[in-house]
């Protein structure tokens, strides 16, 4: 196998026509390039150039190499070439981000915020979580997901962004959620939240048997009912802290029972785990959402 200082010096030599002229170009003194035409010369089997008029000529043997010696360099200056730099400021990269309903109420604003200080050319694209998932992550449709996804910790790599805890969301005028008025309470329930079925088992283990009144796909409608009607909603208490400060009616209490929280993350596939512009990203929603 020739060394790629010799193809460079080979090279060299082909667009100069000369060993001192060759050196220079380079960047090495002259007895080094005359050390790799020697080696050349004993690897190919040619003399590959020939003096003539002052000038060193190459031979048929030498032009047939020239073609490939300059393919050869160039393909191993892409394999040392870092790759690509991401540039936010001026990217027109569409992101990816899969999320719950409630992350979309909670999250996204801080995101879009920061992106469109940072990254003012950037696309958003938002899906919600399905199951799914774990093949869209790995197939690259989907970048990055948000959440509590029990569903994706052994299959990708993941970030811890914040810890969630149950509380109640009602109107302010409700009064004191102690266990009796939770119990006697009319509840909401979201069915579509990853943590419901925390919430359902610490329920189930206080034996408490909530009376729900009505059920939710989602969060997103959940503060105008909850603050024009007597329901008490269980929900995580970013949720709540979010919902409550975009509708003044809401108030936010402890949960008048012990229930276990959850953690939410950032999720990606180990795949795309170094891209750098999705390297940007995660540290973006890193520094962003785990303060959120």
């Amino acid at each position: 196998m020739v060394d790629n200082h010799l193809l460079s010096s080979f090279l060299a030599l082909v667009d100069q026509g000369s060993v001192t002229r060759a050196a220079e170009a380079l960047g090495l003194q002259q007895p080094t390039v005359s050390l790799h035409l020697k080696a050349l010369r004993q690897q190919f089997g040619d003399p590959l150039f020939v003096r003539q008029s002052g000038r060193m000529l190459p031979t048929p043997r030498a032009l047939d190499l020239v073609k490939p010696c300059r393919a050869i360099l160039e393909q191993l200056a892409y394999l040392k070439d870092p790759g690509p730099v991401f540039d936010p400021a001026s990217s027109t990269h569409m992101f990816r981000i899969a999320m719950t309903d409630a992350s979309q109420v909670t999250l996204l604003p801080h995101i879009l915020d920061h992106l469109a200080k940072e990254a003012p050319a950037i696309t958003l694209s938002v899906s919600l979580l399905d199951d799914d998932l774990a093949q869209k992550l790995t197939r690259g449709d989907v970048d990055l997901a948000l959440g509590y996804i029990p569903w994706l910790e052994g299959g990708c790599r993941r970030q811890a962004l914040y810890d969630q805890s149950w509380v109640c969301l009602a109107r302010r005028e409700i009064g004191q959620i102690d266990r009796r008025a939770y119990e006697d309470a009319s509840h909401v329930r979201i069915a579509s939240g990853t943590g419901a079925q925390l919430l359902e088992d610490a329920l189930m283990a206080e034996n408490i048997q909530r009376r729900v009144r009505l059920e939710l796909p989602g969060f997103l409608g959940l503060a105008a009912i909850v603050g024009e009607q007597d329901y008490v909603a269980t929900v995580p208490q970013h949720t709540a802290a979010v919902l409550s400060r975009l509708n003044s009616n809401l108030g936010v209490q402890s949960l008048p029972f012990p229930a276990p929280g959850f953690r939410v993350c950032q999720y990606w596939s180990e795949r795309f785990d170094r891209s750098p512009a999705l390297v940007w990203l995660r540290t973006q929603c890193h520094h962003l959402l785990k303060i959120a």
